[in-house]
């Protein structure tokens, strides 16, 4: 973050644009396919939101407006997608968002998201070993068993290898402040070609 300069953004340095987009657009993505649940059309609305705060620039006075800016644009251009898709098929959990009471589920997929882009990034981090065991487990539901076999390792050491893999996530994470619930959570329930694209 250091290294970004809003008047660089302001007049318009494409470095400082490509910043932008690296630090958000992930996010984003994730944040607007657990509203839309269409890869295609997340993609679309992010490129749409990312185009409209190009042009409007010269608005901002900081990253925090930028972050506020591009949370409330896919938030709001989400919802649109849902209500042209109602006329045709409406599911339940579609109808929620479209409702008051979907505000709070709309605001916990947005905090979802950026745990899990920090998530990506401290996994990226990890020893190969232990990154490989860790992908395996969480992300394939590979079986201990089934790892040993895949990586030719001893069970035990798959084990071990699980055990490191999170304290050192659940360490690094800690030192973000960021909320133990939604990191296991994020964990836990989220597959990567799910939720965010490579």
């Amino acid at each position: 973050m250091e290294d970004f300069k809003i008047a660089n953004f302001n007049r318009g340095k494409t470095g400082a644009f490509n910043y932008i987009y690296k630090l958000f657009n992930k996010p984003l993505l994730y944040f607007a396919f657990s509203l839309t649940n269409n890869h295609a059309e997340s993609q679309d609305i992010v490129s749409e939101v990312m185009i409209r705060l190009w042009e409007k620039r010269e608005d901002f006075e900081d990253v925090t407006k930028i972050r506020s800016f591009l949370y409330v644009a896919v938030r709001h251009a989400s919802i649109d997608y849902l209500r042209a898709k109602q006329r045709h098929d409406l599911s339940h959990s579609e109808i929620l968002y479209l409702s008051e009471e979907g505000e709070l589920m709309i605001n916990e997929h947005r905090i979802q998201a950026e745990v899990l882009h920090e998530l990506y990034k401290e996994i990226k981090k990890l020893p190969p070993q232990c990154g490989q065991v860790f992908k395996l487990l969480f992300f394939n539901r590979k079986t201990t068993a089934e790892i040993a076999a895949l990586m030719g390792i001893h069970p035990q050491t798959v084990l071990n290898q699980k055990t490191r893999a999170l304290q050192l996530l659940r360490t690094a994470l800690f030192k973000k402040n960021l909320p133990a619930y939604y990191v296991l959570l994020s964990i836990i329930c989220y597959l990567p070609d799910a939720a965010m694209p490579a």
